[in-house]
């Protein structure tokens, strides 16, 4: 499972689409989402309406939840 905080200027993005393959999931009222993603690396865009998207790779341990603030 990877978590995300989504923020900009220190306030949370709302309703941020986050992707990896065809997993999706959107950020709630506090910019977190999970996506569910297996153990592995994994490509992973966050995109909203107003900002730059951002992709970033990621390595997830079996078993474990990783969670990264961008």
């Amino acid at each position: 499972m990877l978590r995300l905080i989504v923020t900009h200027d220190s306030q949370p993005v709302v309703d941020a689409l986050l992707r990896s393959g065809a997993a999706t999931a959107r950020t709630n009222a506090v910019g977190v989402g999970e996506l569910p993603l297996p153990a592995g690396t994994h490509r992973v865009i966050v995109a909203r309406l107003g900002f730059l998207a951002e992709s970033l790779t990621v390595t997830l341990a079996p078993g474990a939840q990783t969670t990264l603030e961008i």
